[in-house]
């Protein structure tokens, strides 16, 4: 594995009209992952592609390190990065980050490294609310800067004072669709009264991104209670992205919950890339608080 990321980076430093850097991130759900930053003279951006992921084309023979590094540079090219208008140095005004902060939802398990710098907010379930910054986000592709714990001294404020500002945020852009609406959306044909008894609907935000959080939005439960009209509710982890909430007083879903556990951990192992699983557990909602169902 090293040596073809040796390989890989030094022929994409010697075709990439720019600078590539190597770095290392820890990843949630995945751990420590390699990545090259690409970054054109006079941008503020830089594309970082992790690289692991073409280890497997290269050692099955399917393409070459050559082969590889002309797909990478060609896909680059063809989706550049949006440049911002931030000024980084603005980063550290909380009044100036405070509009741009969004809350994150991911696992506690197997993410204890990861978020142990973090900033951070517990759940009653195995579930953590975290932090981040967003400079862009339009559905394509998502610039943000996760809040460390020491931040919170920088801008003067608390994790709740934090909380409160990413809901906030949050709450502007909330998706609240039925199952067959949602499909219609995405066939470009939106129907809002598509099928109201289609027995399940997705949470979400407006861009389908970082949009599980919602769960935790007290603005946006309210509106799934209302246009369900049942606050007895499943709550089933598709990605970090949405999720999808059952009705659990009818009979099609009540009581069956190692039915719900078997379906979720079955998307999760064949349907959900490791970055953007969220959880195995099936979740109740009582109208009040979130549970993990036993």
């Amino acid at each position: 594995m090293q040596k073809f990321i040796d390989g890989l980076f030094n022929t994409m430093s010697e075709k990439f009209d720019g600078t590539v850097t190597k770095v290392t991130v820890n990843k949630p759900n995945v751990g420590e992952v390699t990545g090259f930053s690409l970054r054109t003279e006079g941008s503020n951006v830089a594309p970082t592609v992790y690289v692991e992921s073409f280890y497997d084309v290269y050692a099955s023979g399917e393409a070459t390190i050559e082969e590889i590094a002309d797909k990478i540079l060609q896909t680059v090219k063809e989706n550049p990065e949006p440049d911002t208008d931030v000024d980084f140095d603005q980063l550290t005004n909380w009044e100036f980050v405070k509009d741009k902060i969004r809350p994150v939802l991911i696992s506690t398990a197997g993410n204890e490294e990861y978020i142990k710098n973090l900033a951070y907010s517990k759940t009653k379930t195995d579930l953590v609310i975290l932090y981040q910054i967003e400079l862009v986000n339009d559905g394509n592709g998502c610039q943000s800067i996760k809040i460390q714990k020491a931040a919170l001294k920088m801008y003067g404020v608390t994790v709740t004072e934090l909380k409160k500002a990413a809901f906030k945020n949050l709450d502007e852009h909330i998706r609240f669709l039925n199952m067959a609406q949602e499909l219609g959306f995405l066939l470009g044909e939106p129907e809002e009264d598509a099928m109201e008894e289609f027995p399940m609907w997705v949470l979400s935000n407006d861009v389908k991104t970082y949009g599980a959080a919602a769960i935790f939005s007290s603005k946006a439960m309210k509106e799934v209670t209302t246009k369900m009209k049942t606050n007895q509710l499943y709550i089933l982890p598709s990605s970090i992205h949405e999720v999808i909430i059952l009705d659990a007083t009818k009979p099609d879903t009540a009581g069956k919950t190692e039915e719900l556990k078997a379906m979720v951990r079955e998307v999760n192992a064949t349907q959900v890339a490791p970055k953007d699983k969220l959880s195995d557990n099936v979740y109740f909602y009582n109208g009040k608080t979130i549970e993990v169902v036993e």
